[in-house]
């Protein structure tokens, strides 16, 4: 598992990008979120016109990422002098991180959790996921999956921001718990009070 200082170090060439690419993702301004959500309808709306085969959009898709993976530590380097780096912006920096270490704790434990439903409730764990699966196949077949990409790519993106400002604990809460309620059973809850 990574920690964080392996993350640290992974992304140093491109710190005063993670920072900005952390105060969109984080709505540190009210209008982030429209122009995030704006930058992304736009793209979509690109290859939704250019139409592309998968092959080739992976492919252009590489392409870019590529050059951008060459260009991006050295154009940065030349926008943003390193003499500029400030403690804030360290602190914000190891801030977001540590951010990215707990995401893929979390994921981890999701994972874990549902390796333990599948043992401790074989039965449950097999409706819950076929169930799961019907529905996902019935709203796929219903929607188009160029417009589901956009919608699951638009929340994935919008998680950070939904996250800091509470939202997400607002609406979920109660939703996470009949979850935990469900797989882990109540007496696994009464022992955690």
């Amino acid at each position: 598992m990574l920690d964080q200082s392996q993350v640290k170090s992974g992304l140093s060439n491109w710190k005063e990008a993670v920072i900005l690419v952390d105060s969109f993702l984080g709505w540190e301004k009210d209008f982030y979120p429209g122009i995030l959500a704006g930058v992304l309808t736009l793209k979509f709306l690109i290859i939704w016109y250019w139409d592309p085969t998968l092959l080739t959009f992976l492919a252009v898709t590489g392409i870019w990422l590529s050059i951008l993976d060459y260009l991006g530590p050295k154009v940065l380097a030349q926008v943003f002098k390193p003499e500029n780096w400030t403690h804030e912006k360290e602190t914000k920096y190891e801030a977001v991180c540590e951010n990215i270490v707990s995401g893929l704790t979390k994921c981890t434990a999701a994972f874990k959790m549902c390796h333990e439903a599948k043992e401790k409730k074989p039965v449950v764990h097999f409706a819950a996921t076929v169930t799961s699966l019907l529905v996902l196949s019935w709203i796929g077949n219903r929607i188009n999956n160029f417009f589901l990409l956009f919608l699951l790519v638009l929340g994935l993106f919008m998680l950070p921001g939904l996250h800091r400002r509470g939202i997400l604990q607002k609406y979920c809460s109660t939703a996470m718990l009949k979850v935990t309620e469900a797989i882990k059973g109540k007496d696994h809850l009464k022992k955690a009070e």
